[in-house]
């Protein structure tokens, strides 16, 4: 089993402590889902999709109708790139349509680690509070600066 994350899009930054009105902001927009994602603790990924973001923004914004697409399309290549480099037993094409390991959801899965929210000046590092597989808050692991 991975280490199961997603990633969320706002135009919102947070107000005071209010981790699930944050959240709830994000809620519109779809969240992309990782089943092989990093820790808050992994500074080397958090720089690199940090990276990703930064240069997404100089070129479009804080568009959250194509960030979500091109940040899976980032995941999916570095994750190719890392096959090709192990000499997996997958080919690019067994790749593409057997590793079923990035997606996109409407919604918060019940069994993910960390969730990510990615607003125009920050990541927001989110680990959910569980009761029975249903989230009923969040603990604010740490913000990155997009700035």
């Amino acid at each position: 089993m991975g280490m199961r994350v997603q990633i969320g899009f706002t135009h919102s930054e947070i107000k005071g402590n209010d981790l699930l009105e944050l959240v709830k902001t994000a809620e519109a927009n779809p969240f992309i889902y990782l089943h092989w994602g990093f820790k808050a603790e992994d500074q080397e990924s958090l720089d690199s999709v940090k990276g990703f973001i930064k240069e997404f923004h100089k070129h479009r914004g804080h568009d959250i109708v194509y960030l979500p697409f091109w940040l899976v399309h980032y995941f999916a290549n570095n994750d190719i790139k890392a096959c090709k480099s192990l000499k997996t037993a997958f080919s690019y094409e067994e790749f593409n349509y057997n590793v079923l390991s990035h997606g996109i959801d409407n919604n918060i899965h019940g069994d993910i680690e960390y969730l990510y929210l990615v607003s125009p000046t920050q990541i927001y590092c989110l680990s959910p509070k569980y009761k029975n597989y249903e989230i009923y808050d969040y603990s604010l692991i740490k913000t990155e600066p997009l700035n």
